[in-house]
């Protein structure tokens, strides 16, 4: 049926056409008026529009954080350049990106020149490393507290003192002050009196000051945080001057700390522990302290033995020039004080004592002496009992809680009862009032 309505419809049965230039036609019956102009066509799309929007776009999306920008494709009507799509950055940018670079080259280099230390499984091994990390942990920042409050910028020349008395009386009274500054410490037995190694008169020539020194002999202390570095036979002697109110922690540990953080008041120009091969140097580097309340001035040096295989010396320097190495191939040899010492104009100086500016070691722990692993297992086991624990309060806690709320309940049980009983026992006797006889 449907084949039959497709055959027979004509859909131009009801069409008049209309001949000549008629403003009106008959479409399906209808007769409609047809527009005096023709409609225009319809516009073209423009290509090289589109194209700038795309480009403006991206442009945008790649505008990079620190305000540099791409350079934007210029007009078909300029010189036509090619986009190679590379960032191109500003003067100041490119400035600060070398400084960051330099920078960064700088600390690898520290870095790589300090040397790092693997940590030993043994307990032997770890000994130096403990006690480096205790003596570092002591240290902190005090250097640079230090220099602060003893910076002599503008303050004048002090002489050598002359006590009345026999010649030498002021190696005996400091000797006096420091075998009880020692024993206040408990280091009387790190350090004793050797006179046959005081310094000659010949080696004291080239020094300034070259007043006479006292020498003592160092003997590591034997506990758990002491360093116990013993020379080789091919290690050489040197010199390292420091300061009073850290010669507690240097006998106490038995190690030399090295110097590679300006930040906390280190001066060095390769990063690690610099001795000098001569006592001069020594003594020059070493601060006058007023350690004790008669007035003298005294430094304290110490003397070292060192590897030679491990240090590191700058070229084209003097016969006498600083040799920098690690606190591991140092080792403590004897202590060199010069006592009544003059101070030179602005150099550092402390005119007194100060209890809060001495580096004190703190007491060490056996628990603190373990190997790695040990230390690790047992700080695992003592984590697992004390959840242990924990989850035992815990129980009891909630055991206790339950109870005390079980015993409220059945006393509020045993008060609603009574108090039920209690009514019915007035409604009774209401009842047997109201009740003829």
């Amino acid at each position: 049926m449907t084949g039959n309505l497709s055959a027979d419809f004509d859909p131009t049965a009801h069409v008049t056409e209309v001949t000549g230039p008629s403003e009106y036609v008959c479409v399906f019956g209808r007769w409609m008026r047809r527009p005096s102009q023709c409609a225009p066509e319809a516009p073209k799309p423009d290509l090289q529009q589109k194209k700038r929007k795309r480009q403006h776009a991206s442009h945008d999306r790649e505008k990079p954080e620190h305000g540099c920008v791409r350079e934007a494709p210029r007009d078909n009507t300029a010189e036509k350049t090619q986009d190679d799509g590379k960032r191109r950055r500003c003067a100041s940018h490119q400035k600060k990106l070398v400084e960051f670079n330099a920078e960064q080259a700088e600390v690898k280099a520290e870095k790589s020149a300090t040397p790092q230390r693997q940590a030993s499984a043994s307990p032997c091994a770890d000994g130096l490393d403990f006690a480096i990390a205790k003596a570092e942990k002591g240290r902190a920042s005090m250097v640079a507290t230090w220099k602060k409050l003893a910076n002599g910028k503008g303050k004048p020349f002090v002489e050598r003192s002359e006590l009345a008395g026999p010649p030498g009386l002021d190696r005996e009274l400091f000797n006096h002050h420091f075998q009880s500054w020692l024993s206040e410490r408990g280091l009387e037995d790190a350090l004793e009196r050797d006179p046959k190694k005081d310094p000659a008169p010949a080696e004291l020539a080239d020094c300034k000051p070259n007043f006479p020194c006292l020498y003592y002999k160092y003997k590591a202390p034997r506990i758990p945080d002491t360093a116990q570095i013993q020379p080789g036979p091919k290690w050489k002697r040197a010199y390292h001057g420091t300061w009073f109110y850290g010669l507690r922690s240097i006998l106490r540990h038995g190690v030399l700390l090295e110097s590679n953080d300006k930040g906390k008041g280190h001066e060095f120009s390769e990063p690690g522990l610099c001795v000098a091969p001569g006592l001069a140097k020594g003594i020059w580097f070493a601060r006058p302290h007023a350690v004790f309340d008669d007035g003298l001035f005294h430094r304290a040096i110490i003397e070292v033995a060192y590897d030679p295989s491990q240090a590191t010396q700058k070229r084209n320097k003097k016969k006498n020039a600083n040799i920098t190495v690690s606190s591991d191939a140092v080792a403590i040899t004897a202590v060199i004080i010069q006592p009544n010492s003059h101070v030179s104009a602005g150099e550092e100086r402390f005119t007194g004592w100060d209890e809060e500016l001495e580096i004190i070691p703190r007491i060490t722990k056996p628990s603190s002496m373990r190997t790695p692993e040990a230390a690790s297992k047992a700080a695992l086991e003592a984590e697992g009992q004390l959840k242990r624990e924990r989850r035992h309060l815990e129980y009891e806690a909630r055991r206790e809680t339950y109870a005390r709320r079980a015993e409220e309940a059945w006393r509020e049980r045993d008060e609603l009862r009574r108090q039920h009983a209690q009514r019915e026992e007035e409604a009774r006797r209401r009842r047997r009032s109201l009740s003829p006889p």
